[in-house]
């Protein structure tokens, strides 16, 4: 029987084209049905626990070992280690005489309780309970009452698209060991959870929020992902099917060719200089990477170590960190950002409020912190061996709050003097521009550092008033916004006109469709994902910037983000038919 073609809209999470056969997977549940065992049996049900507990760390480390997502399974294994949490469980099976299955259901209900009541991404909360979900099916596993499933990518050769309600990163990496899984769509999901971040990762195409998904699909029906557009097709006509394989041939030619794009000069055809730098997160990052082929480090996130460890680190730890990076790209700027804490990345005493993204985070954390902030400071002005480091400061909204931290500037390079430290305190000071108070007074502000750092993620929800990890209302986070652009591009002018180092380090800067109006608006300095280097160089060296005044005059113009996407997408995709390259 021949069945009908059905045709799905959703968000579109990484790009590509991805064919292959449904594979469901059911949503991870807890048992709702609470189990009580008799008095005799509480010895028994807390070795099965602590066995499953055993089981469930060894398992993080096998299926965390080739993902590059080590905090988080840093972060899971902190959990299991927390006495306090396992306690609780204990008590529940001791005391309420729960079984162990129901009193890990207990204690993460508890756990999402608090994470809702903080505000905290749906996303995240479902990436978070993924460890009590592990959790409970281990105690299954030491039970007898599953076996461990031997499979492995090199014994299934079929390619499969991973189709369900949501997911959490540590079910989705355990099938990623097992199954050729080369695309997902799932109902639920957005950009801000983890398997989104470990799609883009491992190239593997993706739509999330797809509409009636599970009321249309079978497992083992044939199954097209399109996530440049956000397109799933169903059980597609051979018409629609030998289009698409076409097409994903020609993009699996131009990745090819991507490799050989690294190694050259990132110049426009008429010779205008680019410089493409990396975000990251991790000195772990850097350490398989050839420097030859990126500009430098744009934003080195320093807060992620923080969090893994839960507590502050030590300044000779941080020292031995910001060393690594600066080693590896020595006579390339290294742009270290202060310490970005608060919000929902918090640990310890750090206070989880309703409304983080205007509350205490950032910089406000570390003048609450002054130890701290001088600890950090000391670190990056002792890792400066190679007079490549920068200090970025996060989350400005005031002049004062500049002279501020130069002043405890002062104070770390006289604490080093002091004990004798040899130091090259030569160091460049710049500013995030993600607060409208800074934008509106750029070009006061632009006299008081020596380089700007654009964040277009902050910046975009707080010109528009839309908290960008608030699914419900992500309709309206708009980086096309033509608000949001005439910022950006004034914030441009006025450092080219200072002659000061301009960069932007938020999402867009890797996205393809925006390149070519940065190069309009003057911009030559792009922070991103090692991921989007490739392809946004490609556009670069394609380019030459005579060409440009035309789309920067009609976004100029144009009063609507539709009409923003409008004319961007038809410069892309222009460019894009002419040079021959896959838009995906």
């Amino acid at each position: 029987m021949i069945k009908d073609m059905i045709e799905l809209k959703g968000v579109p999470i990484s790009h590509g084209i991805a064919i292959g056969k449904a594979y469901l997977i059911e949503p991870v549940l807890f048992d709702f049905s609470i189990s009580h065992i008799e008095p005799p049996k509480v010895k028994e049900e807390i070795e099965v626990l602590n066995k499953a507990v055993e089981k469930t760390l060894s398992d993080l480390e096998e299926i965390y070992s080739y993902s590059k997502l080590s905090e988080l399974r840093m972060f899971f294994e902190n959990m299991l280690a927390n006495d306090g949490m396992l306690n609780r469980i204990r008590y529940s099976i001791s005391n309420e005489k729960l079984s162990a299955k129901s009193a890990i259901f207990k204690e993460g209900i508890s756990v999402e309780n608090i994470l809702k009541e903080a505000r905290i991404n749906s996303d995240k909360i479902n990436d978070i309970l993924g460890i009590f979900h592990l959790l409970t099916k281990n105690i299954d596993f030491v039970k007898g009452e599953i076996k461990s499933e031997k499979i492995s990518v090199k014994d299934d050769i079929q390619d499969y698209i991973l189709v369900g309600v949501e997911i959490d990163p540590t079910q989705f990496l355990e099938i990623l060991g097992k199954r050729n899984i080369k695309g997902i769509i799932l109902e639920k999901g957005g950009s801000a959870s983890h398997v989104a971040i470990i799609a883009h990762q491992e190239n593997i195409p993706s739509v999330f929020s797809v509409k009636g998904l599970m009321n249309n699909i079978n497992e083992d029906d044939i199954v097209i992902v399109d996530s440049s557009k956000g397109d799933v097709i169903i059980n597609p006509t051979k018409e629609v099917f030998s289009h698409y394989r076409a097409e994903k041939i020609k993009i699996e030619g131009y990745k090819e060719q991507l490799v050989e794009v690294l190694k050259k000069p990132t110049c426009t055809i008429d010779g205008e200089r680019c410089n493409l730098m990396l975000n990251i997160s991790d000195p772990h990052e850097v350490s398989n990477l050839i420097s030859q082929h990126y500009d430098g480090i744009g934003l080195f996130r320093t807060e992620i170590p923080f969090i893994n460890q839960k507590r502050f680190l030590t300044e000779d730890e941080q020292y031995e960190m910001y060393t690594t990076v600066a080693e590896k790209f020595a006579g390339k700027p290294v742009v270290i950002r202060l310490l970005d804490l608060g919000g929902d990345k918090v640990f310890g005493k750090l206070v989880h409020e309703d409304k983080p993204a205007l509350g205490w985070r950032s910089i406000r954390v570390l003048f609450s912190h002054e130890d701290e902030l001088l600890k950090q400071l000391r670190a990056i002005i002792r890792s400066n061996k190679y007079g490549n480091v920068k200090i970025l400061i996060p989350m400005v909204s005031s002049l004062e709050e500049i002279n501020k931290i130069k002043k405890y500037y002062k104070i770390a390079v006289e604490d080093l003097k002091s004990k004798g430290i040899s130091i090259n305190d030569d160091i460049e000071i710049g500013i995030m521009v993600e607060v409208p108070s800074v934008a509106i007074m750029i070009n006061d502000f632009i006299n008081y550092v020596d380089f700007i750092s654009i964040g277009t993620n902050d910046l975009t929800q707080y010109i528009l008033a839309v908290d960008r990890n608030n699914e419900i209302i992500a309709e309206y986070y708009e980086p096309f916004n033509p608000a949001v652009l005439k910022v950006v591009y004034h914030c441009i002018n006025v450092a080219k006109k200072h002659k000061k180092m301009v960069s932007v380090c938020g999402e867009i800067a890797g996205d393809p469709r925006y390149t070519r109006l940065f190069l309009a608006m003057g911009l030559r300095v792009f922070s991103m994902a090692k991921e989007s280097i490739s392809s946004v160089k490609n556009i670069i060296i394609n380019t030459h910037t005579h060409e440009l005044k035309d789309i920067l005059n009609k976004v100029k113009k144009a009063l609507t983000p539709s009409e923003v996407k409008r004319i961007m997408e038809e410069d892309y995709y222009t460019f894009s038919s002419r040079q021959d390259i896959p838009t995906y």
